[in-house]
């Protein structure tokens, strides 16, 4: 493996001398012992840790204050190809989840699907996050 890539892949990344591995040459072993194997042979330099991409911020006090809303793409059910998004509606306050479902795909009324739920089941609330990186109300 260090051979190869002092031959051949010098000038790729790590990650993408990894994938080359596995598609290429049928490679079995994992991503961080390729990493570390590199590193060790003095092939690769060590990464300095970056600052953290999401700061922590404080949860609101009261529940109802903020619900959060994110949508995950996925094949979430056993013996099918088929990808789902789960849309969870959560309280910022308690991590309480107020409506979580399966759907094609998230978008508009996936959101109000959500916010339908909630209003039926625990009221009000004060403020909704949605993962789109904006606020809605």
């Amino acid at each position: 493996m260090c051979g190869l890539y002092r031959d051949r892949y010098r000038d790729f990344t790590v990650k993408h001398f990894h994938e080359a591995l596995v598609r290429e040459h049928h490679y079995k072993v994992c991503y961080t012992v390729t990493r570390l194997a590199l590193q060790s042979a003095g092939l690769v330099q060590k990464t300095t840790l970056r600052g953290k991409h999401r700061k922590k911020r404080e949860r609101r006090p009261l529940p109802g204050m903020l619900l959060f809303q994110d949508g995950s793409m996925h094949c979430w059910l056993p013996d099918t190809a088929a990808q789902q998004d789960l849309i969870v509606t959560l309280d910022d306050a308690t991590g309480h989840i107020t409506s979580i479902f399966l759907t094609e795909e998230e978008g508009t009324m996936s959101s109000f699907q959500g916010l339908a739920e909630t209003f039926h089941e625990h009221g009000r609330f004060g403020a909704f996050y949605a993962d789109r990186g904006r606020i809605i109300f």
